[in-house]
């Protein structure tokens, strides 16, 4: 009595490591014929990826014993073997690439898979019927921050900082997004905005500490809308102050390095007039303004350096040198006559 010829397909699907949101995975799958007889061609192994993967490339083998992986339907790839598998002998591995969508949250996935093969007169048994390779995915958001403002902060009035949140991913960040600002001393909390929409920032105060809060989440390779900080700015803040302040999130930061921006602001004093000369003096500083002294006459101001002179008074230094310059040209004169009346000279 003839007996029917058997084979058994072992698929195994294995991974490296967990796979980071916003990035590339690669899956391992190889198919083995476990005997006792031959599998002929075609082998086809049919993988069926989870939601938040999508297929990228798979390859396999060379010449004739090439494994041909194609996608259809969305979600399941199909891999073919155009060649027979020896009994005892594995076939060439197939090595799948999957994207992991960015704005996939921390979990466990499972990707399954399974294999079938021809033998005339035969059966060919899967071992096991599906093979399941359950994933981790894990998620990583570069955030950065940038602070700046322009110009010199003026005692009495209010100063403006801009603060820009980027994310270089490779995952979406997860919200909220917190923004911390701990404002130093002569600075006061005004008003914290940004973005138009209600699910923008919002920021307040408890002291000196300001907090903006982004509901999220920051897609990857984007900016949230910029805050912009109204701070009032006290006699303590003079000359000058560095603010600094720092961005995080709930998903995990690779380089935190770039999480905070210090802004250093020049702070001057207010200019003070006199309503009945016309006159006024305040403070600059380098950067925001002339050092020294500055000195208002009515309608123009001059950076003196610490030397202020009043229209009056440079009037009477212009007539000062006039006459010094008179009484040295009188003084050549009278030097010059008595050597022409010298014996010596006659």
């Amino acid at each position: 009595m003839q007996v029917a010829p058997e084979a058994t397909l072992q698929l195994t699907k294995t991974h490296v490591g967990d796979f980071v949101a916003g990035t590339n995975g690669v899956y391992t799958l190889t198919v083995t014929d476990l005997g006792p007889s031959d599998v002929q061609a075609p082998v086809t192994v049919t993988d069926t990826l989870p939601a938040s993967e999508t297929f990228v490339s798979a390859t396999g083998g060379t010449g004739a014993d090439t494994w041909s992986c194609v996608q259809a339907p969305v979600q399941t790839v199909t891999c073919t073997l155009s060649a027979p598998i020896v009994a005892d002998t594995a076939a060439p591995t197939i090595t799948m690439t999957v994207a992991v969508a960015a704005d996939v949250l921390p979990a466990s996935v499972v990707n399954t898979a399974a294999v079938t093969g021809t033998l005339v007169g035969g059966v060919v048994t899967p071992v096991p019927a599906v093979a399941s390779d359950p994933t981790t995915i894990t998620t990583a958001a570069d955030l950065s921050l940038t602070k700046h403002h322009t110009g010199a902060f003026t005692v009495g009035s209010t100063g403006s900082y801009t603060l820009i949140v980027g994310n270089a991913g490779p995952s979406d960040a997860t919200g909220p997004v917190i923004v911390t600002d701990p404002l130093p001393n002569g600075e006061t909390f005004v008003s914290g905005t940004g973005g138009a929409v209600p699910d923008d920032w919002t920021c307040t105060a408890a002291g000196q500490l300001v907090t903006c809060s982004l509901p999220g989440p920051l897609r990857v390779g984007t900016e949230a809308p910029p805050i912009e900080l109204l701070v009032g700015i006290g006699a303590a803040a003079y000359p000058g102050v560095t603010n600094t302040a720092s961005v995080t999130s709930a998903t995990a930061d690779p380089d935190p390095s770039n999480n905070a921006s210090s802004d250093p602001a020049i702070i001057v004093l207010p200019i003070t007039g006199d309503p009945e000369t016309g006159t006024g003096t305040g403070t600059g500083g380098s950067g925001g303004g002339a050092s020294g002294t500055e000195v208002s006459t009515g309608t123009q101001s001059t950076a003196t350096g610490g030397l202020a002179f009043t229209g009056f008074e440079l009037a009477g230094s212009l007539g000062l040198s006039m006459l010094l310059l008179l009484a040295g040209s009188a003084l050549v004169w009278v030097s010059r006559h008595r050597r022409r009346r010298s014996p010596d000279n006659s």
